[in-house]
């Protein structure tokens, strides 16, 4: 039941005229809104009683009342101190284009309100210049917090100057307000004076520790004294991760130089030994001079020797052993088969699996790489005591822990070439000392350690459904790679890359797999295709199939593509046909109106612009059928004149 009108209905009639509105609806009640047609631009309008008529025709007006004078608005610009540099737009809201009269800046400014805002860069060198200080007072401000400045004082910039304290360069604004003793200073400092109030070691103490110890960091400290460091030994040149209170108490600072367990300068064994109990074996190094029987302490806990070798230096003992571990782990992909509990005598890395690997195959390697580094060079005699450490003799000892065997001898520098051959791949090149204690790997090493071991590319391959037709990996991972699918059997090319980040092999089996998790079931597709007022008058295949549909509204049939109606793009053609015409149709009156201008009497009521209009010339009387999209875009009042008029292409204009 409607609520009763507040007031009669033909007052609101009245009402809604006199606001140039004209109703298309009964009145219901002052609450709700009234469709109408504004009498003044013809377009649809929803007022309520008393509340005024079209908004767009409001917004007009009240845009002629605030309109001010163009004397007005001139004389507001230049007692903002602009003048005009374009036309004056007219409205108050509109930018108006000026030039600053002091300084000459560019600006553009709105006369609105009672006042207008001053040149923007102005006021900022205005206000630059009031926070300034002189350069006296700021430099003794810069040194009361020690920096020493470098320019002279920018009040709101960056100011460039030394610290006092570490010699860094500060280029940051210098602040004066707070209370802090060195607000503004430079940062490094800053933490390190942080740190100490937190019980921590500064920067500079943490370094000087590691020195005086005979390491160089090769990292930034991470400001804990019980975090790994990695650094660089001064006298031996190996590099490792360590920890600063293990260096300040003096333990374990470089096990290749330390006068105590291996030494690389004396002789050493490389041994397997085997346990049967648990089906392991184990490879490692031992000294032979320092008075520890490695083999000893493993058969004391049930190994069994299988095999062993001496050198007559440890670095070549030590190589050896890095050598196997790198074939086993990278090449073969054996990993370590037993933990620290099961050896508590250590080395549990250097454990393998006897069921995946023999120790006969371990010894083969061992003795492989044995023959690589004793039968290519030897080792020069050893240099007097007065030499320095950097002598000829520990600069071969160093090469051959590097992994490389000198052709030739010391140049005497370890920056200079130095021509050697690398044990791993054979290459055979100039290089220097400085970047061997750098663990700088040779270069075309460093290429091959950077490729896919070959049995995890296999085992990506095989996740991939692809069988691998080749056995040499390519050099990148973006090489093509022969294979067959497991899936569909047709022979493709992968590549690495795309195999490591989840994608399958075979570019078919990938899209029909990809088709087969988007494709719907039928009644999942009949659900979807009458939620868009469709029925199916096919079974659906897939997205991209079109199926025929009649339309549950108009009953029109035509073809239509699921992925299409699914995604809300695409209905009843028919239907949204009749929509934008409904939409977009002129009114009755409008289009009798736009016919009228254009010199034409209608004769039958209009449809719509592209269907020709039975209408008689106002000129002439002559009747003929013009549509009334071609007669809105000619000139209104065209006279006849002999009929060219009515001929298609000829327009005139009317005689004046």
């Amino acid at each position: 039941m409607s609520p009763r009108p507040a007031v009669p209905v033909g007052r609101a009639w009245a009402d809604a005229r006199w606001r140039a509105v004209e109703p298309r609806a009964a009145f219901t009640n002052t609450q709700q809104g009234w469709p109408g047609r504004c009498l003044t631009c013809g377009g649809k309008t929803k007022h309520r009683y008393g509340r005024g008529g079209c908004k767009p025709c409001a917004r007009l007006r009240r845009g002629e009342h605030r309109r001010l004078p163009p004397g007005t608005r001139l004389a507001r610009m230049l007692a903002a101190g602009q003048v005009p540099t374009a036309p004056d737009p007219g409205l108050t809201a509109v930018a108006w284009l000026s030039r600053c009269l002091i300084a000459g800046h560019p600006g553009a400014h709105t006369v609105k309100g009672k006042r207008i805002g001053n040149c923007g860069r102005c006021a900022h060198e205005a206000t630059s210049r009031r926070s300034s200080v002189p350069n006296r007072l700021a430099d003794a401000r810069a040194r009361a917090r020690l920096t020493e400045p470098l320019a002279d004082y920018r009040a709101r910039g960056d100011w460039p100057r030394r610290c006092l304290g570490c010699g860094r360069l500060v280029s940051k604004r210098l602040r004066f307000s707070g209370n802090r003793p060195f607000s503004g200073g430079c940062d490094y400092c800053l933490a390190a004076i942080g740190a100490i109030r937190r019980r921590e070691l500064p920067v500079d103490v943490a370094l000087a520790r590691a020195l005086l110890r005979g390491q160089q960091p090769l990292e930034p400290w991470s400001g804990s004294t019980m975090g790994a460091w990695r650094m660089r030994c001064l006298m031996c040149g190996h590099a490792a991760p360590k920890t600063l209170s293990h260096l300040h108490q003096g333990v374990g600072i470089c096990a290749r130089c330390s006068r105590y367990g291996f030494d690389s300068a004396s002789r050493a064994e490389v041994y397997v030994v085997t346990r049967t109990v648990d089906h392991a074996g184990k490879y490692g190094i031992g000294g032979l001079d320092n008075g520890i029987d490695r083999v000893g302490q493993h058969e004391r806990a049930g190994w069994q020797l299988y095999e062993r070798l001496e050198f007559d230096y440890g670095a070549q003992a030590r190589l050896v052993e890095d050598l196997v571990e790198a074939e086993l782990r990278v090449g073969w992909g054996v990993p370590a088969f037993l933990g620290p509990q099961q050896v508590p005598q250590g080395g549990w890395t250097e454990t393998f699996d006897l069921r995946r690997c023999s120790a006969q195959a371990v010894w083969r390697l061992v003795e492989r790489f044995a023959a690589q580094v004793t039968g290519s060079a030897l080792l020069p005699a050893p240099a007097p005591a007065n030499r320095r450490l950097a002598s000829q003799r520990e600069a071969w000892l160093e090469a051959l822990r590097a992994g490389a065997v000198p052709l030739e001898e010391y140049p005497g520098g370890s920056g200079k070439p130095w021509r050697m051959r690398c044990l791993c791949c054979g290459k055979a090149a100039p290089r220097r000392l400085s970047h061997l204690r750098e663990e700088r790997t040779c270069s075309r090493c460093r290429g091959i350690s950077r490729r896919t071991p070959t049995f995890r590319a296999h085992a990506l391959a095989r996740a991939g459904l692809v069988e691998p037709l080749a056995q040499i990996l390519p050099t990148s991972a973006h090489q093509p790679w022969p294979g067959r699918c497991l899936g569909c059997g047709a022979q493709s090319k992968v590549r690495l890359a795309n195999l490591s980040s989840g994608e399958g092999g075979c570019l078919p089996c990938g899209r029909t797999r990809s088709a087969a998790k988007m494709r719907l079931s039928q009644e999942l597709s009949r659900i979807r295709f009458r939620a868009r007022l469709l029925e199916p008058l096919q079974d659906y295949q897939n997205n991209t199939y079109r199926v025929r549909c009649r339309c549950l509204v108009c009953g029109h049939a035509a073809l239509r593509t699921p992925a299409a109606v699914f995604t809300g793009n695409a209905g009843c053609s028919n239907c949204e046909k009749a929509r934008l015409a409904t939409r977009y149709r002129s009114p009755q009156d409008r289009a009798v109106a736009t016919m009228h201008i254009g010199g034409w009497q209608p004769l039958v009521p209009y449809s719509n612009a592209k269907t020709p209009w039975p209408s008689r010339c106002l000129f002439c009387g002559t009747p003929e059928r013009p549509q009334k999209t071609n007669v809105q875009q000619r000139v209104a009042g065209s006279a006849c004149e002999g009929g060219n008029r009515h001929k298609p292409g000829r327009q005139r204009r009317p005689p004046t």
